[in-house]
């Protein structure tokens, strides 16, 4: 990857007195003062927008690719004795190797392919954009506000990460400041989402949303409706760090799902599916995955060509065959 550079030159740890003086005329200035986690500043983060991202990857495909790279029509059946992919407008496909990259139906999909599933388990998360006080959008916005991410202490030492995040106003994006909790929403229990025997139990003990959901823990439909847990913990966030925002109105309210793992640790999950050797997995990306995108389109390409790795590590660190909290539980 030629953008790779050492990780103290895009990182600086910094005590929170520090950070706070980078933003000392912002409105986060004295939540920056009062961290005292260990914390870092990346001087060259920056918050974009999907949407414009994601036309550009698509610009990219066709031109290095050819019209006949990227296609629109949805995938019906997977063959893998023929080798083939047929989409719904009735074109087959023909591969020698396959890459899945299914998100949270990433199970279903293997489960229609007849191989074994992975320890997936889906979220539904929720995202508030809050409005700004009227006049001052400049203020909040990404010229001015640090996109700030935080690690919260899990409810048991066992359980896995959890968090919360903020995004500024970004110029053409959604009205008002962006912000999450990572990790903290119902877990999917429906047929469209099949997990592996044992991972409803684990889930129950390593997900930190076990621990602060309780009995709404667990859903068996899609949530449309406002999740009021999570619109309280964010309010809760953006009230600790941003004061003067309009905490009680709301630009727009999104659901949006995660595809977690059960895996023994918080890595993604990349690699070859130790029941057929020509196909690719790419998921369990707790949604972090976005940003990686490029990164992990190479990685992919590279176990289809089986060229050199830019991270050789990376290989042993994502395969799918590595050790779980199944077998914990």
């Amino acid at each position: 990857m030629a953008w790779q550079r050492p990780m103290k030159s895009w990182v600086k740890a910094m005590n929170a007195s520090a950070i706070a003086r980078l933003q000392s005329d912002g409105p986060c200035s004295a939540f920056l003062m009062t961290m005292w986690r260990p914390r870092f500043f990346c001087p060259a983060g920056d918050a974009v927008l999907a949407s414009v991202v994601l036309e550009a990857l698509k610009e990219q495909v066709q031109q290095l690719g050819g019209p006949a790279a990227y296609v629109e029509s949805p995938v019906v059946s997977i063959d893998r004795a023929k080798k083939t992919v047929t989409t719904e407008d009735g074109k087959t496909i023909a591969y020698s190797k396959l890459v899945l990259a299914g998100g949270i139906w990433s199970n279903q999909i293997l489960s229609l392919m007849g191989l074994p599933l992975l320890p997936l388990v889906t979220s539904v998360e929720q995202q508030t954009y809050y409005a700004t006080p009227e006049g001052t959008e400049e203020l909040f916005s990404a010229g001015k506000l640090p996109v700030v991410l935080e690690h919260n202490p899990s409810p048991e030492p066992e359980m896995k990460r959890r968090g919360g995040y903020m995004i500024p106003h970004v110029s053409n994006g959604v009205d008002g400041v962006k912000f999450g909790m990572h990790r903290q929403g119902p877990l999917m229990d429906h047929e469209d989402f099949p997990m592996v025997p044992g991972a409803f139990a684990a889930a129950q003990r390593y997900f930190a949303c076990a621990g602060t959901r309780a009995e709404r823990l667990w859903s068996q439909r899609w949530p449309e409706e406002e999740d009021s847990h999570l619109r309280e913990e964010t309010d809760a966030f953006a009230r600790r760090i941003l004061p003067d925002l309009s905490i009680e109105k709301s630009e727009l309210t999104m659901r949006c799902p995660y595809d977690q793992h059960l895996y023994a640790d918080e890595d993604f999950v990349v690699g070859v599916h130790p029941e057929d050797p020509d196909i690719i997995v790419v998921c369990g990306f707790a949604g972090e995955g976005f940003k990686f995108g490029p990164a992990i389109g190479e990685m992919a390409a590279t176990l289809v060509t089986g060229g050199s790795f830019a991270v050789p590590e990376s290989v042993q660190r994502f395969r799918l065959n590595r050790p779980s909290l199944l077998l914990l539980s």
